[in-house]
């Protein structure tokens, strides 16, 4: 049995909350995706492929699709009643938009007292900026993030491809699962309102504290990384083929057997008699650390990637070598646990990333193609008493 079967969630994501939705189908819920008749313009989002937006695919995958004009006062109660059959709704119109067609989320819970209401937007329903519109980097600018992010001396950097509105829609998930549990002690359903910008500040929760304890801001400092309170220690190395990662800031033992090895083919030889366990390199000054990495790293120049990562799983190393997007998609780890499936998108067969997790009586995963707009109309809208005659007037007017 799949872990949230028969959990119904009806799905008005919009841009910023198609995520949610897709995680608890890829669990077993039943997700309704509830478009306008045409179906949702994010549809059509660079980039496309298969003449279908790429981003929009992606989050809605396994869900089912119906349209509705919600604006309209007989889609309004068309949508009033398909709540009635939800265990969730999960939302994310600016802040008043769904009071203004009088379906706020507490109008909808008073009218269905067991529905949970999951609000996402930009900046939660309350304070100040509530109503502001934003964008992945706005939120990503406010956050905090971009402000430890990048070089010094150099303007902030954004994370490479937009992470925030993913983080939101996980604590978004989770919120609702939340909420579905509490509504099994009590049957009461509630809202659940969620920030973009509180789950960015969340997943930056080192330099508040660091502000709090210390009143001290760390600096920009690219892809070094510091490590208790000595200096600045790397994290990224050249090797003969690319690029690998680790940290001098190591175990000491685990240190202390790199530089044995570098020892044996005459590398680093100032530090052979070191004691790794005495001095950490998180307690050295940044000079010393300067002199350690400078005699380490024509160790790493002399190996490829393969060649460091199988000393590093022999001698127990934390290390590894960077992919790019190819190889990263082929790695074994991911083949190994069935990570990648094809679904097709338009004439295209598109990889499909699994769910991260999987129980013993249970893959989550996509369980479905993304839906053609309206594509469960005459199923779902039919169970709740409406004739094909009916469908086909509402059709007509631009209801569905």
């Amino acid at each position: 049995m799949s872990l949230l079967a028969p959990i119904r969630v009806l799905d008005l994501g919009g841009d910023w909350g198609g995520l949610p939705g897709k995680i608890l189908a890829e669990m077993g819920a039943e997700v309704i995706r509830i478009e306008p008749p045409g179906g949702d313009p994010a549809r059509r989002r660079a980039p496309m492929a298969g003449g279908v937006g790429l981003p929009w695919t992606t989050f809605n995958l396994s869900k089912r699709s119906v349209t509705v004009d919600i604006a309209a006062p007989e889609g309004q109660a068309m949508l009033l009643d398909l709540a009635a059959s939800a265990d969730a709704l999960i939302e994310s119109f600016p802040p008043g938009h769904l009071a203004s067609l009088g379906l706020a989320p507490e109008a909808l819970i008073r009218r269905h007292p067991s529905l949970v209401v999951t609000s996402l937007t930009a900046f939660g329903q309350t304070g100040p900026r509530a109503g502001d519109p934003a964008s992945d980097t706005t939120v990503m600018a406010l956050s905090g993030l971009m402000a430890v992010t990048g070089f010094a001396g150099l303007p902030p950097l954004r994370l490479g491809v937009d992470q925030i509105t993913s983080l939101a829609g996980l604590q978004a998930a989770l919120g609702t699962l939340m909420a579905l549990y509490a509504r099994g002690a009590d049957g009461l359903g509630q809202h659940v309102d969620v920030s973009a910008l509180d789950a960015a500040r969340l997943a930056n929760y080192r330099e508040p504290l660091r502000w709090e304890f210390q009143q001290a801001v760390e600096t920009r400092r690219g892809n070094l990384a510091r490590r208790g309170k000595g200096g600045f220690t790397s994290t990224i190395w050249e090797c003969r083929d690319g690029w690998i990662t680790w940290s001098a800031s190591d175990d000491p033992k685990r240190a202390r057997s790199l530089f044995d090895t570098a020892h044996a083919e005459g590398l680093a030889t100032d530090w052979a008699d070191h004691n790794f366990g005495a001095e950490l390199p998180a307690d050295m000054d940044q000079a010393r650390i300067d002199a350690l990495e400078t005699a380490i790293a024509p160790f790493f120049r002399r190996y490829t990637r393969d060649e460091l990562e199988s000393m590093a799983r022999d001698k127990g190393w934390i290390l590894i070598g960077f992919l790019d997007m190819a190889e990263a998609m082929a790695q074994p780890q991911l083949a190994a646990r069935g990570f990648w499936t094809e679904e097709q998108v338009g004439h295209l067969r598109l990889p499909v990333p699994a769910h991260p997790f999987v129980t013993s009586t249970d893959q989550p995963g996509h369980r479905g193609p993304a839906p053609e707009p309206g594509a469960d109309n005459d199923t779902i809208w039919g169970a709740l008493g409406r004739s094909p005659q009916e469908l086909d007037r509402l059709r007509a007017r631009g209801v569905i």
